[in-house]
């Protein structure tokens, strides 16, 4: 069984992600983003103003590589769904449902039933794995993004 992951609200700003990966991956914030340092990678995640939503970085020799984008139907709404595209094309739906227990669920466009299903807790979101979700293979990034949207919508920043 793949272990719960933890997105907690880091002192002075910022998200710590605890299970994408052997170390926790700490979104610090820098130049209004923030950078996660992913082994010897260090990604920058930025707000695009124009496109409604998170953009995922990879600076290299050729200049900056796109790893995902999240967008938004409403920038402003709580529980408008949300997009995460990821740059080999994988498109998820992140949804907050249950007013009186909230909860988010993360799956694909177009399929039934979620990956995941993130909680709130005392000190930031449990993101519990579905069955089908035990299967999904993703790297940090699609971590990185739906933990900065999730952080967003909370009001963490």
């Amino acid at each position: 069984m793949r272990p719960a992951a933890r997105l907690k609200r880091r002192q002075g700003g910022g998200f710590r992600l605890e299970g994408f990966g052997p170390s926790a991956l700490e979104g610090v914030p820098s130049g209004g983003g923030f950078d996660v340092a992913v082994g010897e990678r260090v990604l920058r995640l930025i707000w695009s103003v124009p496109d409604a939503g998170w953009l995922l970085l990879e600076d290299g020799p050729e200049g900056a590589r796109e790893l995902g984008r999240t967008t938004t139907a409403d920038p402003g709404g709580a529980i408008a769904p949300s997009s995460v595209l990821l740059a080999d094309g994988r498109l998820f739906r992140w949804s907050a449902t249950g007013p009186r227990t909230p909860r988010i669920e993360v799956g694909l466009w177009g399929l039934p039933g979620a990956y995941a299903v993130l909680r709130p807790g005392d000190d930031g979101w449990t993101w519990d794995w579905t069955v089908a979700g035990e299967s999904l293979e993703a790297g940090p990034e699609l971590g990185v993004l739906i933990g900065a949207e999730t952080g967003r919508l909370d009001g963490w920043w």
